[in-house]
């Protein structure tokens, strides 16, 4: 199982094989254009969401990748289903991949938030009950992705998941300080003798929007 850049690969030197992961946030949902928390509450894509799986998949097209892997979340598999019906590939669960869970924050806009858990807002690390602790959730994230990186060694992989818990993966992984991916957009990541290195995919499919 690998380890973050910067600390002791968990495997001998010249012993790892590259995996190379594309990490690709889900499409949009209602919830995103009315900038509602989701955390894990299982919405489906709009029409626009759908479109923006339909794109990310046409630009992964050419990538030769070999499997998807995607959150259980609804929207989360439904874009992973229309990337794995454009490349042809099968689409597998893990339930590794969901959302950070926000308790009581889901369902309420960010202005809400800041009325009812003053504070919130912008370090977003309150110690509220039901509430993913950041520092559980970055946890969650290696561990998940090392798992994958792992189980799929020496393949080419794309990853569906969410926008707070691909952020967590940067940070803790990649000492990456980079904002949550876009609906829609793809990030690739490798994997290589026990660290995780950025790739060179990084499009854009739309604007970001909180999930």
């Amino acid at each position: 199982m690998s380890t973050c850049t910067g600390q002791s690969p968990s495997a001998p030197t010249g012993s790892g094989r590259r995996t190379e992961l594309c990490l690709v946030r889900h499409g949009c949902t209602a919830w995103n254009l009315e900038n509602r928390c989701q955390g894990q509450q299982d919405l489906p894509l709009t029409e626009e969401g759908r479109e923006q799986a339909e794109a990310v998949a046409a630009l992964l097209q050419s990538g030769e990748w070999e499997a998807v892997v995607a959150s259980d979340l609804l929207r989360a598999k439904e874009t992973a289903e229309i990337i794995g019906r454009r490349l042809q590939l099968p689409v597998l669960l893990y339930s590794g991949l969901r959302e950070r869970g926000l308790g009581p924050l889901e369902g309420l806009t960010a202005e809400e938030i800041r009325q009812a858990f003053p504070g919130w807002f912008p370090k977003k690390d309150l110690n509220l009950p039901g509430v993913e602790p950041l520092p559980a959730l970055a946890e969650r994230a290696k561990t998940t992705l090392n798992t994958l990186a792992a189980l799929f060694s020496g393949h080419r992989v794309v990853v569906v998941s969410h926008g707070a818990f691909l952020r967590a993966f940067f940070t803790a992984c990649l000492q990456w300080d980079r904002p949550a991916p876009g609906n829609g957009e793809a990030v690739e990541v490798i994997w290589e003798e026990g660290v995780w290195k950025h790739g060179c995919l990084e499009e854009s499919m739309e604007g970001k929007k909180p999930d």
